[in-house]
């Protein structure tokens, strides 16, 4: 636990990981076939793997960016796993 104000175990963002990538398949989905034509989504799943993926790494900057904002230390493995 931090005494930074804020706290989140991992079994809450185990929990929580399905609801987040459901949530943003769905706006996925509705932003590329509101663009390109229904089904869009359908035909080029890859579409939807990026987007997933951008929004995974914006979570991430955005979690990295409230760390530094309160003094939180990083660390980062060799492999490249957050600790």
């Amino acid at each position: 636990m931090h005494s930074h104000g804020f706290s989140v175990e991992p079994e809450t963002l185990m929990r929580q990981a399905w609801k987040t990538a459901e949530e943003w398949s769905d706006r996925a989905i509705e932003y590329y076939d509101s663009q390109f034509g229904e089904g869009y989504s359908k035909e080029h799943p890859e579409m939807i793997s990026a987007f997933l993926n951008a929004c995974a790494l914006d979570q991430i900057a955005g979690w990295l960016a409230t760390y530094d904002r309160v003094g939180l230390e990083v660390k980062v493995s060799s492999s490249g796993v957050i600790e």
